[in-house]
């Protein structure tokens, strides 16, 4: 990018603005790369499916059981089953 037609002070705040857009794109794409890294740890892990048994209390992801009062799961609004904290 030619910079030479500008004054010093506006091509230093112009460098300055796609230094920091460099930056804070960089942080954006490190976040898009862990969602998708943590998509595909849920797809890895599975889900109850229709065909097999399970615990009537149990997270629909990891298995591991759910309590009567305190960490009951919340309800998945897509597959109506619980999920974990965790999850």
């Amino acid at each position: 990018m030619d910079l030479s037609f500008l004054q010093v002070l506006e091509r230093e705040r112009v460098l300055e603005v796609l230094h920091r857009d460099k930056h804070l794109r960089k942080i954006e794409e490190d976040r898009i790369r862990k969602m998708k890294g943590d998509l595909q740890d849920l797809r890895r892990k599975g889900a109850k499916s229709y065909a097999r048994q399970y615990g009537e209390r149990t997270c629909a992801r990891c298995q591991r059981p759910l309590g009567k009062f305190w960490n009951t799961g919340a309800v998945c609004r897509g597959c109506s089953h619980r999920i974990c904290t965790r999850c």
